[in-house]
């Protein structure tokens, strides 16, 4: 994940029941320990481990007012963010969060953690875990970090990227968007994205990694290269989503675009800005779907004496991995034409179907 730090985080308690108003313990205390560093770090990465992630900005209202989220995060980033600022604000967007609770009947209480964290960029997360039995100390009224609960309870969550959202107030062509949210566990969610002040009109992880791969598609086409080296391209840029997502950090259109070309290093980016082509990709990618960028390129393994690469999702159903007596078979049902052809023509035999694989 790299450099990671935490400024400060809090815990509070929502106990709700279906159908009944909820009740709120709210965080007195602001954890920024090593265990509480720990327990935040847990978070993110199963956070941006999710496929349900999805992306928004804070709503416009036409009445000039913002979100209650918005408006009480604006007083916290113009603070001097000591622990007395941030406790106010997490207790003020907790209360945000029980009254849209108590207006959802359906909805069921949890921790509600707020953080306020450095990786690459400045965050600040609410992330909401649906496990109500975890961080007291026996006979007081403490919450504590160390018996940190499962995180696969993570049911909702949202982040807000700080710079991301400095850049949009700055100037709005910067960045389209700076929320991302999480719907996990729980169908009922639209009280979360309200609460949050996030538009409805969201865009998902996988429609913006859709319209990345379509640009890139197209744009590589339109440089007269050979398929050969479109491919090396593809892998190129694969492997460097693939290798800086596992580190949390967001995914450059400048870096790919001086990847594809260095003789014009800002062609990709003009090409995906330029409002004719209809691409909607932020200059910067916090997220995206990785299996959908997987398909990009094909796999490959190479060593001194074999290598073979192939469309993963074509054959993927067609390729069999066979062991019998201790040895292993590479069997490929319904081969390319030429691959047949040119292997006789190498010597290598056909032999008949016996019936017995």
């Amino acid at each position: 994940m790299g450099d990671f730090r935490l400024n400060h985080l809090t815990i509070s308690k929502i106990v709700k029941k279906r159908n009944e108003p909820p009740e709120v313990e709210f965080g007195k205390k602001v954890y920024k320990d090593e265990i509480s560093k720990g327990f935040s770090q847990e978070i993110v990465s199963s956070y941006f481990k999710k496929h349900s992630i999805e992306k928004s900005f804070f709503d416009e209202y036409q009445d000039g007012t913002v979100p209650r989220f918005q408006f009480n995060l604006d007083n916290y980033l113009n603070s001097t963010k000591t622990e007395e600022d941030f406790l106010v604000f997490s207790k003020n967007i907790v209360e945000i969060l029980r009254e849209k609770m108590a207006n959802t009947p359906a909805s069921v209480g949890g921790h509600l953690v707020v953080a306020d964290i450095k990786m690459k960029y400045n965050f600040v997360f609410v992330a909401l875990l649906n496990e109500t039995n975890a961080f007291k100390v026996e006979g007081t009224d403490e919450l504590f970090v160390e018996k940190i609960l499962d995180i696969n309870h993570l049911a909702m969550a949202g982040f807000i990227n700080i710079d991301f959202y400095n850049f949009y107030l700055e100037d709005k062509n910067k960045v389209r968007y700076y929320i991302s949210f999480l719907k996990g566990l729980r169908d009922v969610a639209k009280y979360f994205v309200d609460f949050l002040g996030a538009l409805g009109g969201k865009v998902e992880l996988k429609e913006q990694t859709q319209h990345f791969v379509r640009a890139l598609v197209s744009y590589l086409d339109s440089l007269g290269l050979t398929d050969e080296e479109k491919e090396e391209k593809k892998y190129q840029i694969y492997k460097y989503i693939i290798d800086i997502q596992k580190n949390g950090e967001a995914v450059s259109i400048d870096t790919i675009s001086s990847m594809i070309s260095s003789e014009n290093p800002s062609g990709f980016k003009e090409y995906v800005q330029d409002p004719n082509n209809n691409y909607n990709i932020d200059t910067v990618i916090d997220r995206v779907d990785t299996e959908r960028i997987r398909k990009l390129v094909k796999f490959r393994y190479k060593d001194k004496d074999f290598s073979v690469s192939f469309k993963i999702e074509k054959y993927k159903d067609k390729i069999k991995i066979v062991k019998a007596g201790g040895k292993y078979k590479f069997v490929v049902d319904e081969p390319p034409e030429g691959l047949i052809d040119n292997l006789k023509k190498e010597g290598i035999r056909e032999i008949p179907d016996d019936g017995k694989d």
